[in-house]
């Protein structure tokens, strides 16, 4: 199997796994929780969380930079 044929099933499966994740995260127990917890439950699509890392990198590159921080 090559890697074209896995990149279509893999993308299947996070779409899945983002679908239900969506749908979990609705529950007003799951919400609960969580709030019980402190924390606060985000969904989001694959490509909203890749356009929130690639502002939150454009934001604090430059400070990285400025601390002598180097992103591994």
């Amino acid at each position: 199997m090559t890697m074209n044929n896995l990149i279509p099933s893999f993308t299947f499966r996070v779409q899945v796994a983002d679908s239900l994740t969506v749908k979990a995260l609705a529950d007003p127990a799951l919400k609960a929780r969580y709030a019980e917890l402190g924390a606060t439950p985000w969904p989001t699509s694959p490509t909203e969380i890749k356009a929130f890392r690639d502002s939150e990198e454009v934001r604090l590159l430059p400070i990285m930079k400025a601390a002598g921080i180097k992103p591994e």
